[in-house]
């Protein structure tokens, strides 16, 4: 499997023969800045475009060359490669790549990004893993003028409902139904949001021709996912989930950094082994990723008692921290980093009364969890196939935001569309209602089923290979070491409590993904420093 060849680009006050022929081409846009870019369907810089633009892709960075500067435009939640350094004098570059920024300035490793990945399993508001260099935030542009950097927000849009609604059908299936028309598989589970991207290009009188699940035979995804192929008359393929590459650690580590370093190693490194199976198979890929921003995600029944600080911090170990966080306790310093956290999320929270808490947190989904970690995901995908997420489009989050609360509830407003965009496909029940429903519910399915729990199915601890990941990557010389530096330079962690954690890859299965994809940043960043030998 090829790589795509991605656009990717650096705005730097210096010229360098070096990084010019690291891009393939560079202007000067000021009398300060270079511009050095390599365009491509990801990125677009006037003129200077070349391949497809991907239909409803979110991942696209747009730069437009001025007589004096440049300006980056990109989707609703800026999920696109944008990275900017800023110290004490402001920002003072731009780059898709922090690692290359890493290199340049001489950027450690943030110990808040890595606390907040090995605690709630993404990051907060811009930060990056690396200190001094953000990833620009949902709402935002940002423009290179003068010889001056300077973020641009930009106000939400709020849309009347059945407005947002009517311009979503209108647009929408149409749309998803050009990718199909374009040879694009359809990742199937046997959830909503998938199931919402397969309605909408039914609806715009396109069908698959692949459809693909990850998983065994008789898990409910499969199932359901065939059902759903059967309808459409597209072929399903399954893909088993238990896959050990034999190069397991060299696609982990170009993955995650494709991400920006922003994914998890355990969770991730073994994607690539899917795409290798499929490439034969597909131009591209449509994804229902996304599609929760437009349900009630983090909503309680006791979110009335919010007003307290001490209920809003309680709310935050118990709703977001991660399994296996008793790992925290071995870091001395976990109480300050956990208090840095707290007062990020009080930032972005309003307790000022149910409704805008309930607001917070939707938005606390959509611009923080989904932006970093479901967008680096599929930024990184997108170096292995065409990535199309329609439920990621400005048209989709805006009919997510109009939302009524009530009508979030139990994701009826997803629900409700579907059954308008295709009522037979709304009649065939989801995985997590399989056995409750008289179509899957037969005496046939539930004994293969029983036999393959008592088999195979109570040996499988894996999250999606999570664990067996972990496992293989953690057994690696390099890789316990690199582990070993991680925790006791930057976090103090006592030796014995480090081979405890290293010696325990199915208990801190998600903390020692994160710390390795920490290991890969700061080895990035060597391997750049010596490869191009930039003067500072």
């Amino acid at each position: 499997m090829d790589n795509k060849v991605k656009g990717s680009y650096l705005l730097i006050n210096k010229y360098s023969v070096e990084l010019a022929n690291r891009y393939k081409k560079s202007i000067k846009v000021s009398s300060d800045f270079y511009l050095y870019f390599t365009p491509g369907p990801n990125l677009t810089v006037n003129n200077y475009l070349e391949g497809e633009i991907i239909e409803l892709s979110p991942l696209l960075v747009k730069i437009n060359i001025l007589t004096n500067g440049i300006e980056l435009t990109l989707s609703q939640l800026a999920i696109g490669d944008v990275y900017y350094l800023e110290r004490e004098n402001g920002i003072e570059a731009l780059s898709s790549e922090p690692a290359i920024l890493a290199a340049l300035f001489d950027c450690e490793l943030s110990i808040n990004a890595i606390y907040q990945d090995i605690s709630i399993g993404f990051r907060l508001g811009n930060l990056s893993i690396y200190e001094n260099i953000f990833k620009l935030n949902a709402n935002h542009s940002i423009n290179a003028i003068s010889n001056k950097i300077t973020l641009v927000e930009h106000p939400r849009r709020v849309e009347v409902f059945k407005l947002a609604q009517e311009k979503l059908l209108d647009t929408l299936p149409k749309e998803v139904a050009r990718c199909y028309a374009n040879g694009y598989a359809s990742e199937l589970t046997g959830g909503i949001d998938s199931r919402l991207v397969y309605a909408l290009g039914l609806a715009g009188g396109g069908a698959p021709k692949i459809d693909f699940t990850i998983g065994n035979q008789f898990d409910n995804d499969v199932i359901v996912a065939e059902l759903i192929s059967k309808l459409s008359k597209s072929k399903h393929i399954r893909i088993n989930n238990n896959l050990m590459d034999s190069q397991l650690a060299e696609d982990g580590y170009d993955f995650v950094s494709f991400s920006g370093f922003s994914v998890n190693a355990a969770s991730y490194s073994w994607l690539p082994s899917v795409y290798r199976q499929l490439d034969s198979v597909r131009t591209g890929q449509l994804t229902g990723a996304g599609g929760e921003c437009a349900c009630d995600f983090y909503f309680t029944p006791f979110d009335r008692l919010i007003k307290s600080p001490y209920i809003l911090d309680e709310w935050l170990k118990k709703r977001l921290y991660l399994s296996g966080n008793k790992m925290l306790k071995a870091i001395p310093m976990s109480d300050e980093l956990h208090k840095n956290l707290f007062n990020k999320l009080k930032v972005i929270v309003d307790t000022s009364s149910i409704d805008t808490w309930r607001n917070s947190m939707t938005s606390l989904y959509s611009e923080h969890r989904v932006k970093n970690w479901v967008g680096p995901v599929l930024n990184a995908s997108d170096n292995y196939y065409n990535v199309s997420a329609p439920l990621l489009s400005d048209t989709y989050l805006n009919w997510a935001n109009s939302i009524p609360l009530k009508l979030r509830r139990n994701r009826q407003a997803q629900l409700g569309l579907i059954k308008i965009l295709n009522p037979k496909l709304a009649m065939i029940p989801y995985g997590f209602k399989l056995g409750k429903n008289v179509l899957l519910n037969n005496k046939h399915i539930n004994l293969l089923n029983k036999i393959y729990k008592r088999t195979i199915g109570f040996n499988k601890t894996d999250d999606l290979g999570s664990t067996s990941t972990i496992k293989k990557l953690t057994s690696d010389v390099v890789i316990r070491e690199e582990l070993r530096v991680i925790m006791r330079e930057y976090f103090s962690v006592k030796e014995s409590n480090i081979e405890l954690i290293i010696n325990n890859p199915d208990v801190y299965t998600k903390q020692l993904g994160y710390l390795v994809t920490a290991c890969w940043a700061k080895r990035k960043v060597n391997e750049i420093s010596l490869s191009y030998k930039i003067r500072k």
